[in-house]
């Protein structure tokens, strides 16, 4: 074909709940095809994968995160709670989650307080997380709140 992504994705971008009329071409089909596309808000999640390493009855959760949006924390909260269940579940109620691996390869980055309410999830509650200080302003501290 011959359009880049940069205007195609100016083009897709609007106003929620307006329509945009795109056309195709498809190889082994013949002339073009027009479809009428709804706009809509588009969540992209921040946990990529929650599963097992090894066996379930092992206990041994792996947790994707690839960035730190506004709901990072509740995500990666769900996710736990979803590898527990699935723990118990799996060993017949012997044991919950075992340990958990929390991959963050790749991970740009993105709010404080998300990687704070991600990190929150893992240490002691009242755990310091994060602190900064400076001239020109007053020290901040993150404390675990969880």
């Amino acid at each position: 074909c011959g359009v880049s992504r940069v205007p195609v994705r100016a083009r897709l971008r609007g106003e929620p709940g307006t329509s945009v009329d795109i056309t195709i071409e498809r190889d082994g089909v013949e002339g073009e095809n027009t479809l009428s596309i709804p706009r809509n808000v588009i969540q992209v999640r921040d946990v990529k994968l929650t599963t097992f390493i090894g066996k379930p009855e092992d206990g041994i959760g792996y947790i994707q995160l690839s960035g730190f949006a506004a709901n990072a924390g509740n995500e990666v909260r769900r996710s736990i709670f979803a590898l527990q269940q699935a723990a118990e579940e799996a060993s017949g109620g012997e044991h919950s989650l075992q340990g958990l691996v929390l991959d963050l390869r790749g991970n740009p980055g993105g709010l404080l307080t998300s990687a704070v309410d991600v990190s929150s999830l893992l240490v002691p509650k009242g755990s310091e997380i994060v602190s900064a200080k400076g001239r020109g302003f007053p020290g901040v501290s993150y404390r675990s709140r969880v």
